[in-house]
This record gives C-alpha cells, sequence and structure tokens, in this order.
C-alpha cells in the first residue's frame, strides 16, 4: 500500500513539473509574438512606385502622359527607322483620332523602328497627348513611342507645319536617318502586298504628284533621308550671307516637300551629292501611296480623300483599305 501511495505521489509531481515547464513556454511564447509586433510600424509603409519625369504639366482633372523623352534628345543609332507626326494644334475633333493613327502606324512598321511624335508640351498639342492619354501611354510604356517637345525660342518664331519642316533642330532631333513621315490625312493599307521595307530603299518618296515631272512625290505621308534633308537646308541656307535675312529665308521656300525636291535635283545637278542617292521616280511613287485621282488597288498608302475619284470607285477602295474610313465617312 505504501508503494502505491509513492509511485502515485511521484506520477503527480511529475504532472506538475511538466505542467510548469508547458506554461513556462507558453509564456516565452506569448512575449516573443508581442516583442515581433512591437517592432512593426502602426502605419503600414506603402511602397511608391518610381514616377518617369513627365513632359506634360500635371493636370488638375486628368492624369498626363509621362515621357522619358529629353526634349533635347539628339538623333540616336539605336532604331532602323523613326515614323514621325508633328503634334502641334489641330482642332479637338481631329486629334481624336491619334491613337488610331499610332496604332494604324505601329502594325504597319518593322519592330526595330520607333514612333517619335514632336509636340509643344502646352496649348492645344498637349490636349492632343491628353485626350489620347490611355491609347498612347501604353505605347510610350512599351518604350514604342516617344514624345519630343519643341523649344519654345522655335516656336516663338515658326508655329506651322510647313515651316517647322524646314527646320534644322527637327531633323537633327529625329531618332533615326531612316524617316517615316505620317499625319492625321494618311494611313497605312494594311491588306497592300507590300510593306514598309519594300520602299526604305529610296532616300525620298512620297505620294504622286505633278510637281518636276512626277519625281519624289508629295511628302504628307512620306519616307525621307534624315541626313540628306539637313544637306538640302544647309545648301539653301548657305546661299544667304546676312544673317538676319538666313533666319527668315524660310519665308520664301515655299512648300517643304517642294522645297526639298528642288534643292535635292539642284544638288544633283551641281554633283554635289553621291550617286547612292535615290530620289523615287513617279513610277513608284504610285506604288507606294494613292493621292488626289492618282489610284491603284494595291498601294501601300493613302493621302488624303481622294477629290478626283468617282463615288464608286472610293466604294471600291475602302473595301480594299477600309483604314481610310479613320479621316472619312463611307459616304463620302
Amino acid at each position: 500500500v505504501d508503494m502505491a501511495r509513492t509511485c502515485s505521489n511521484c506520477v503527480l509531481i511529475l504532472m506538475g513539473i511538466c505542467l510548469v515547464q508547458f506554461l513556462v513556454i507558453i509564456h516565452l511564447f506569448v512575449k516573443r509574438e508581442e516583442h515581433l509586433l512591437s517592432e512593426i510600424p502602426s502605419t503600414p509603409q506603402v511602397l511608391t512606385p518610381q514616377v518617369v519625369p513627365s513632359l506634360v504639366t500635371p493636370s488638375s482633372e486628368k492624369p498626363s502622359i509621362s515621357c522619358a523623352v529629353n526634349p533635347k534628345v539628339r538623333a540616336v543609332d539605336g532604331y532602323a527607322g523613326a515614323a514621325v507626326f508633328l503634334n502641334l494644334h489641330q482642332p479637338t475633333w481631329f486629334q481624336r483620332r491619334y491613337s488610331m493613327m499610332v496604332q494604324n502606324v505601329d502594325s504597319n512598321i518593322p519592330s526595330d523602328w520607333v514612333i517619335q511624335i514632336f509636340w509643344t508640351g502646352d496649348g492645344q498639342s498637349k490636349s492632343g497627348i491628353d485626350i489620347n492619354r490611355g491609347g498612347l501611354q501604353r505605347f510610350i510604356d512599351s518604350g514604342r513611342l516617344v514624345l519630343t517637345e519643341i523649344p519654345k525660342e522655335i516656336l516663338a518664331v515658326k508655329r506651322k507645319k510647313f515651316e517647322l519642316m524646314v527646320e534644322p533642330w527637327i531633323w537633327e532631333n529625329m531618332l533615326s536617318d531612316k524617316v517615316f513621315l505620317f499625319g492625321g490625312t494618311s494611313v497605312i493599307c494594311s491588306n497592300s502586298p507590300y510593306k514598309l521595307t519594300n520602299f526604305t530603299h529610296w532616300d525620298y518618296i512620297g505620294s504622286p504628284w505633278n510637281f518636276k515631272g512626277g519625281i519624289g512625290g508629295d511628302g504628307a505621308i512620306s519616307i525621307r533621308n534624315r541626313k540628306l534633308m539637313l544637306q538640302a537646308l544647309n545648301y539653301a541656307l548657305d546661299k544667304v550671307k546676312d544673317p538676319a535675312k538666313r533666319r527668315m529665308a524660310y519665308k520664301n521656300w515655299g512648300q517643304e516637300d517642294q522645297f526639298f525636291i528642288s534643292r535635292i535635283l539642284e544638288m544633283q545637278q551641281k554633283g554635289l551629292l553621291g550617286q547612292d542617292i535615290q530620289i523615287a521616280p513617279k513610277e513608284e511613287t504610285l506604288k507606294f501611296s494613292a493621292m488626289e485621282d492618282k489610284l491603284n488597288y494595291d498601294v501601300l498608302t493613302v493621302s488624303g480623300t481622294l477629290p478626283g475619284v468617282s463615288y464608286d470607285e472610293r466604294q471600291k477602295f475602302h473595301n480594299y483599305c477600309p483604314e481610310i474610313k479613320m479621316f472619312f465617312s463611307n459616304n463620302a
């Protein structure tokens, strides 16, 4: 009996020891958790994403498009070509097509090209960017589209497109030597058997026209050699010795595409250009683009609303190039 009582007491003592150890462990665990919680700040830390510097002044009503492009950027060798558009002070109804314009171009230029939009940074030019911020921002984020702001000192003198197209700074700051100029009244026809690369060997090719026997072409939608355009500008400016007259020389040059073709042909006649410079003949411009009454049903691009063709011809062309509906109605 005594032995049984002794064993029973031993069991109770062991159970008591285990209980004490368990309580000690629970106490230590609670203290550890309290210590860890004390190290967490009362206000949660929020990671702030890096914001890309914006060329657009933030608006109190709408978020602005961000852009990492330096407004003083110089032309670089990182792109095989640049599709370029000048966004100036067009009316809002015209600007609403910008996202579609960029999508049309993006779908039809090589993957190693970039889309570049020159803009003024304020006014209606900024509005044109803001109202298309959703569509354009995706292209900017992907690196496919860059914005380049035109310096204020240039805009103080030159505000119109034809004036800026003969401004050396514009050509100096294009992102590639191979340039495809496009605009709001021109499209690329995705159903064309031709590709842009079928024409990029030309140093100048545009839409068919009658100027100079049709050579070169209208420049509203065109492929050009950036360095050649700068050569033509410098050639024309070198003729004007007086500094004051030199600054205003562009006022006498007229339509920019006719100016460039005239000076290039003049330089060729004088042997000032290399034999490798290629300006497209009329036959090639008819493959590259349709314009006014000059229409083929396999062209790569269209410039304008084709006012010189009949209603039935235009309807037929709509079926081939539905992109043209982007800037005028099906009943036009």
